[in-house]
């Protein structure tokens, strides 16, 4: 009995009718599985994808993660470099087609190295004790986090040795060191409040559904419906992480914060602007120039600066009810820093606010501020009046992508469960697929969260399609087009 579903990351709760089935970009990728009936275990949380409270041990993680991290260290370095071809290529190889023998050599030289990863996994709590929001604004945004980046290589490691625990029909120890994979993930998610381990933690989720993906797919595994159902439905929380990168340009330029209280000399505050470019554009780009010619081309640029945007900034805190007379006897480089505050705070919130709105209703909002932005000139192209020391342009639009980021996770861990319900309908219907996915009685079969709308799921001849598109609705290399046939 063969069956097919073609998936590219979209959740339902009812199917749609084939004359409403939407087409599949080309740019889509393709995943072909093979679907075979599976009921839930017995118990049904014989198996979890999250360890239990008292599986636990008193502890901090970190130090062994630290350990981990120096012992993959020494064994890369020792490693001939055609074995960095080969641990590529492994990862890429279904784990039915791996060389057995081979990987598991190499992984149980690599035994002491799992065996510190086991233990950080397994203890009761992870302090890094990193206080990023310590840090000042440049040196935060030049902070290295080297032991984070490395993270990936301990999920790559587990991705490993889960594909041969796969290959060697050892589902249950597969479905441990996935679970330890989640666990990483969530840990470095939760270092500190920063984009960039958010994204790090999600790629390691990721790279963990691609294991549950392969999981599923093998002969005799066991369904992970109530696996995945363990995992929080929203892993990663970026509210916190937003918040504190959206603040940057007022840790990156502390003067700001007290732009329109502070009293200072007319020279300080030219001081200061000068500093301000500076800083700006040694954040944007790299340059060779002495000293005495950098000096010499930042008090300039600071200069027009002042002449360009005093101007405006004048009538717009006017308009904005700025006391006209206090307004007059300001500095004119005070008047385009309170301008340059009031505008980045404008901003930032207009972005921040969607971090407390559902992705699908915050999909269309965010995308609505920064074209607003855009428009208004707080971002640029062209250059923005509205955003006289470039801040905002330089810091806010790669911020926004993240959640979309986020939103393409939590819909991928949607369309597993989405899968797994097929299985468990199977098992209950002598392996036959269900027309409509709201013919599924025996659990829950969830929407897509970066839609809040059904999957789109159809039944052929030979097969079923399931489509799951990208959450931001455009990155169709984003969605999946999964293709499942049935076995026995």
């Amino acid at each position: 009995m063969g069956l097919v579903v073609s998936l590219a990351l979209c959740n339902s709760g009812s199917a749609v009718a084939d004359d409403a089935f939407p087409a599949i970009p080309e740019e889509a990728p393709t995943i072909e599985l093979t679907l075979r009936s599976a009921a839930a275990p017995e118990p049904a949380l014989k198996y979890r994808f999250v360890r239990d409270l008292n599986e636990r041990k008193p502890g901090n993680a970190v130090p062994y993660y630290y350990r981990a991290i120096r012992l993959e260290r020494e064994f890369r370095g020792g490693d001939k470099p055609e074995f960095a071809e080969k641990w590529n290529s492994w990862l890429e190889t279904k784990p039915k087609d791996l060389p057995l023998a081979e990987v598991r050599a190499w992984l149980n030289a690599r035994q002491s190295l799992l065996h510190e990863l086991r233990t950080a996994v397994s203890r009761e709590r992870c302090d890094w004790d990193l206080r990023i929001q310590d840090i000042p604004g440049r040196e935060a945004i030049a902070f290295l986090m080297a032991e984070f980046q490395e993270a990936r290589t301990l999920a790559r490691i587990l991705q490993l040795e889960a594909k041969l625990a796969i290959a060697e029909g050892r589902h249950a120890d597969a479905i441990g060191t996935i679970r330890d994979g989640f666990q990483l993930a969530t840990e470095i998610d939760r270092s500190m409040p920063i984009l960039i381990t958010n994204l790090i933690g999600l790629a390691i989720a990721n790279i963990m559904r691609d294991c549950v993906t392969e999981l599923i797919a093998a002969e005799g595994s066991p369904n992970l419906y109530w696996a995945l159902q363990t995992l929080p439905p929203q892993m990663f929380d970026m509210t916190s992480s937003m918040d504190l990168e959206l603040d940057l340009p007022l840790r990156f330029l502390p003067f700001l914060r007290d732009a329109e209280t502070a009293e200072r000399s007319p020279e300080e505050w030219n001081r200061l602007l000068v500093e301000a470019v500076r800083e700006v554009d040694q954040l944007e780009r790299s340059n060779n120039m002495s000293s005495r010619e950098a000096s010499v081309t930042y008090r300039l640029m600071a200069t027009g600066l002042v002449m360009k945007s005093y101007p405006f900034a004048k009538r717009e805190l006017l308009a904005s009810g700025f006391d006209a007379a206090r307004l007059e006897r300001l500095p004119t480089a005070q008047v385009v820093a309170i301008f340059a505050l009031r505008c980045q705070k404008h901003a930032r919130d207009e972005l921040v606010k969607w971090n407390h709105v559902p992705y699908p209703e915050a999909r269309v909002g965010l995308e609505r501020s920064m074209a607003q932005l855009r428009e208004q000139r707080y971002l640029g192209p062209p250059l923005p009046k509205r955003d006289p020391l470039l801040i905002v342009s330089l810091l806010y639009p790669a911020v926004t992508n993240a959640r979309t980021a986020i939103a393409n996770g939590e819909r991928s861990h949607a369309a597993l469960l989405v899968i797994e319900a097929l299985r468990l309908h199977m098992a209950e219907n002598d392996g036959q697929l269900p027309r409509t996915l709201a013919d599924i009685k025996t659990v829950p079969v969830p929407l897509n969260p970066a839609t809040g709308k059904p999957f789109a799921y159809r039944v052929a001849a030979d097969h079923a399609e399931l489509y799951v598109p990208p959450a931001d609705g455009r990155v169709h290399q984003n969605g999946r087009r999964y293709v499942l046939r049935t076995g026995k």
